[in-house]
């Protein structure tokens, strides 16, 4: 389904999801510990995205979303 979804992901991100997946592997056989995450900048460009979903669903129901600011020492497993 990705595949045939040129429009969604071209074949540019599909080669490159690919090559880091090759990488990952490559690096976890050799015994290396692979943390796989997102960059801070791929996330930064989605935040104005998500207050404005936050902002719907809180005008829609103010009691489906929780946002929690804390101190990045604390842990929190909601």
């Amino acid at each position: 389904m990705i595949d045939a979804d040129v429009a969604s992901h071209p074949t540019e991100q599909l080669r490159e999801w690919k090559t880091l997946a090759e990488m990952r592997a490559y690096l976890r056989l050799r015994g290396f510990a692979v943390v796989d995450s997102r960059s801070f900048e791929q996330l930064e460009r989605k935040i104005p995205d998500l207050v404005a979903e936050m902002r719907i669903a809180i005008e829609q129901n103010a009691f489906t979303r929780e946002l929690i600011a804390m101190s990045n020492r604390w842990v929190y497993g909601g």
